[in-house]
């Protein structure tokens, strides 16, 4: 029997959403027809407009012969398998090309494309294989061009390294850019056509700069980025941050390397494991389809999740080891299926005046994918009959025009909405995506703190691990340091707002000390135009008292947010014994 996910949610909050439930037919069907491969391809041949990817680390990359077929079921034409350099070239003048070459024909036979990694150090040079900068360029050199040789028409996107600030010891991002350099001018002398990839750690725009500042400035033709905590942010309501990654990235761009201001943009890795930082099988389900869904919306060129099966990092697949698959699989392959390979995306809208919406002209019509924010339940009603998908499941049915649709957190696909809900979507696509508001011509954020936080372009991230909401002293707070040993509050100010360009920007923070009124301070740690500072300019506030509530300014000279954690600033106080005491409000000026 068909029942929504929902159904025990909305049976408790009245007739409506019952009567939608009666309504819905389940409709039987087969997956729509898969696109034929089996043929090695030329760069160009595919259509790049194809986004839907997936990633693999060295164990899971070994068994790629089990799940590319699963894949291909998907509806993912991409795969990322990195063969490092040790695997290339296992002893100076010796190479061996057989595990890449079966890789590149069991990708071809299931129609499915690579693309690969100049990757780590050889063992000859450096038994630490991870060990960053690469100070052996002619033999680097060498391996870039024998490899790119080899495949020439079968991989024709290389990125450079792999997340080089974190898979590094020691390395800057000069060094990178040099490396960036140097594998740029050896892959294009094997083969013009190569695509090259400049590859960074998250969404570490800086070091992005930094690197074509010191010499990657125009030998690059994409970018890739990895936004695990970005993407992690979303199932708290964070959809606005994800949304100004490639906006923020092409701002960057347009002040340090305009001729590649329009560079595709791609996500070579991003993923949940189930069971770290909060994730579940629930979470992980409907963030690839928001990944997926916003990714596109944003303009990434490609989006490839972490990973395709379980590898060193069980739970982080969408096969397990024994290749069976989890429900974020189900979900892939329904937003393959109605997306499409060649996505035609039509813009946003927001449903009630705060439910996502995304619409895209897929191969069965207008399509729309919808949920409410955390932790609320809504309705939503359509003028005509609409089909209705739980991507979860990939269950199907038909919903008469009037009856209300039940939204929670989790997405859900509408095929056949209106021309005027699409011609709404078209008006909003060029507009600054809200995130509670849109603060693109502010003076000022601000929040204010409580239960929850009323937030005017800037959050908190996951307040209630980090602090408790309070009604003293006659008005709403939060207590800080007090959870768990915590001693720092992250915040996040609207890409809106300010993103990537250098600001003068003032944090003022309204704050008393806790009844003990016992010590007690904090510094402001920032994004800057050198990265993350741990400590303001003036340094460390001691909080007057409990008497009254009390302000100071934090001046910043040098502030260049770009959220590389999912937040932008946070209040530090360094250590357990020097917390202990209420925020009521932060406004931050630029």
């Amino acid at each position: 029997m068909f029942q929504w996910p929902v159904t025990k949610i909305c049976s408790l909050l009245g007739k409506a959403c019952t009567i939608a439930i009666a309504t819905a037919i389940f409709v039987l069907g087969c997956h729509t027809a898969l696109a034929k491969g089996g043929q090695v391809v030329k760069s160009g041949q595919l259509a790049n407009r194809d986004p839907f990817g997936v990633a693999t680390g060295a164990p899971a990359s070994a068994a790629y012969a089990k799940w590319m077929p699963l894949m291909k079921k998907a509806g993912v034409k991409w795969a990322r398998l990195g063969v490092s350099w040790r695997g290339i070239e296992p002893k100076r003048g010796t190479w061996n090309f057989k595990t890449l070459d079966s890789m590149i024909k069991v990708s071809a036979a299931n129609g499915m494309y690579l693309n690969g990694l100049f990757l780590y150090n050889a063992p000859w040079i450096n038994a630490n294989t991870h060990t960053f900068p690469m100070h052996h360029l002619r033999a680097w050199s060498k391996y870039v061009s024998k490899l790119v040789t080899h495949t020439k028409g079968k991989v024709d996107y290389y990125e450079v390294w792999n997340e080089p600030e974190a898979f590094a010891t020691g390395g800057t991002a000069a060094q990178y850019g040099r490396l960036v350099r140097v594998s740029y001018d050896a892959a294009k002398k094997a083969n013009p056509h190569v695509q090259i990839g400049l590859s960074v750690h998250c969404v570490d725009v800086v070091y992005m700069q930094e690197a074509i500042q010191a010499g990657a400035a125009n030998h690059f033709d994409f970018i890739c980025v990895h936004p695990y905590e970005v993407l992690g942010m979303v199932q708290h309501g964070w959809e606005g941050d994800y949304m100004s990654i490639v906006p923020t990235i092409r701002k960057m761009l347009a002040v340090y390397d305009p001729a590649r201001v329009n560079v595709p943009i791609w996500i070579t890795e991003e993923g949940e494991q189930i069971g770290a930082y909060g994730a579940t099988v629930t979470s992980q389900t409907r963030d690839i389809v928001k990944g997926y869904v916003m990714g596109i919306a944003e303009g990434f060129a490609r989006i490839e999740w972490y990973q395709a099966m379980d590898g060193a990092s069980t739970g982080m697949g969408l096969l397990t080891r024994k290749g069976s698959s989890r429900p974020a699989y189900t979900a892939l392959q329904t937003t393959t299926r109605y997306i499409g390979p060649i996505p035609d995306y039509q813009g946003w809208v927001l449903l009630n005046h705060h439910d996502y919406g995304f619409i895209f002209k897929g191969p069965q019509g207008n399509v729309l994918f919808t949920w409410a924010t955390p932790g609320n339940i809504d309705w939503v009603k359509f003028t005509g009959s609409v089909r209705i998908i739980d991507p979860a499941t990939g269950m199907r049915g038909n919903l008469a025009a009037g009856i209300p649709l039940c939204l929670t957190n989790a997405p859900m696909v509408v095929v056949g909405v209106s021309a005027k809900l699409v011609a709404e979507a078209q008006h909003d696509k060029s507009q600054p995506f809200p995130w509670g508001g849109n603060y693109s011509h502010a003076a000022r954020v601000s929040i204010r703190m409580g239960s929850p936080n009323q937030d005017r372009g800037l959050h908190q991230l996951t307040p209630n691990s980090t602090s408790a909401a309070v009604h003293i002293y006659g008005t709403t707070a939060r207590l800080c340091n007090n959870v768990s040993g915590h001693v720092q509050q992250n915040f996040e100010v609207d890409p809106n707002f300010i993103s990537f360009r250098p600001h003068h920007v003032n944090i003022t923070v309204t704050a008393r000390l806790n009844k003990s009124n016992t010590p007690a301070g904090f510094v402001v740690g920032y994004e800057s135009t050198t990265g993350l500072k741990n400590n303001s300019p003036g340094g460390w506030w001691t909080i007057p008292g409990n008497r009254r509530w009390y302000t100071h300014t934090f001046k910043l000279s040098d502030a260049e947010f770009v959220g590389v954690w999912a937040y932008n600033f946070d209040i530090n106080s360094d250590r357990p014994n020097k917390g202990g005491y209420y925020i009521k409000k932060i406004v931050v000026t630029k």
